[in-house]
């Protein structure tokens, strides 16, 4: 259900902003903007990284607010909501920004019944556009292809920081560090984007993955952070074209529902590679656990995690080539 209704409200914003531009003529610099906006997004994660896990300590806040001579203290209990509280008050800042929008169009004012049929039939027609037209549909399964693996492995990010023998304190740190990358992938997507084609990136970014992938399933101490720092860059500079293919290809009338379906698409691989994730871990548990995995002793739940990310490239591979074959399959007469 939070799959569902994260891709029914993904791609509005980027459909809005899209469609602001090309209002004032200037859809050219649709690439420059989303660059923009993936910095700023990955500079407000890494602040909302660093001052969440500080208000969750009581003692900090107290400390700041005896720093500042306010005589009041705050119990641990109390601390624990202080997140959502300062997530409170920025969706009041989105609603004020949101409500400053102004529509160009006069919308004809219908019933309840009248726009849900209305709604359900431009959902239809987006997925048939999707479906018999070539970008768009190759650019949904190329996400597909690269973004379950990844989201996978961002999942279990903390349990690989602990087999690589990253220190715990380090954990938040190496999190927010990734989330900085954001600050200069999103200009180097563009140069991508700008200079080669769809197919070109799509295949640029597959060996990227593909040796990711085969760096972490050695789980190097230490070391291991290199790989991961590729899934990192794999991934946001896959966002990046998504978003920008995407927007430029859609028309104005159906380009949020398409963009929406982009959420639906990579929300089910993802849940579909969960599952079997899950399954790999317990076939692994019954084939026994060997003394020694990767000439390290380590104990059998580390032991279980190491042998399961030496699957992810091939799982990979495998995905990969039967995205493929189903692409050229359904537009085999193109």
């Amino acid at each position: 259900m939070s799959g569902l209704a994260e891709a029914a409200a993904s791609g509005a914003d980027e459909a809005l902003a899209y469609d602001s531009l090309k209002e004032a003529g200037l859809e050219k610099n649709w690439g420059k903007a989303l660059e923009k906006a993936q910095r700023f997004t990955s500079l407000a994660f890494f602040f909302a990284m660093m001052t969440g896990s500080a208000f969750y300590d009581s003692s900090f806040i107290n400390s700041c607010l005896n720093g500042l001579g306010i005589n009041f203290s705050i119990t641990a209990e109390t601390a624990v909501k202080a997140p959502i509280f300062l997530t409170f008050i920025s969706s009041l800042v989105v609603l004020g920004a949101a409500l400053g929008m102004k529509d160009p169009f006069e919308a004809e004012k219908m019933g309840a019944w009248e726009t849900m049929k209305l709604s359900f039939r431009k959902t239809v027609e987006a997925g048939s556009w999707i479906w018999k037209t070539p970008l768009p549909f190759g650019i949904l399964l190329a996400a597909m292809a690269l973004d379950n693996v990844i989201r996978q492995f961002l999942t279990i990010a903390s349990a690989y920081w602990n087999v690589i023998e990253l220190p715990l304190a380090t954990f938040g740190l190496v999190a927010s560090g990734m989330s900085l990358m954001g600050v200069f992938i999103p200009r180097l997507a563009r140069l991508l984007a700008d200079r080669f084609s769809p197919n070109q990136n799509f295949f640029l970014l597959c060996p990227l993955l593909f040796v990711g992938l085969y760096g972490i399933s050695y789980a190097f101490p230490y070391w291991g952070i290199v790989p991961a720092i590729l899934l990192y860059a794999t991934m946001q500079i896959m966002n990046y074209l998504v978003s920008r293919y995407l927007n430029e290809e859609a028309s104005s009338d159906r380009r949020a529902t398409v963009l929406s379906f982009r959420g639906l698409s990579t929300n089910l691989s993802y849940g579909a590679v969960s599952i079997l994730y899950s399954g790999l871990i317990a076939w692994i548990k019954t084939e026994g656990i060997p003394a020694q995995v990767m000439g390290r002793k380590m104990n059998e739940q580390d032991a279980v995690f190491v042998q399961s990310l030496g699957w992810f490239p091939w799982y990979f591979i495998i995905s990969l080539i039967l995205v493929v074959i189903f692409y050229r399959l359904r537009f085999r007469k193109n």
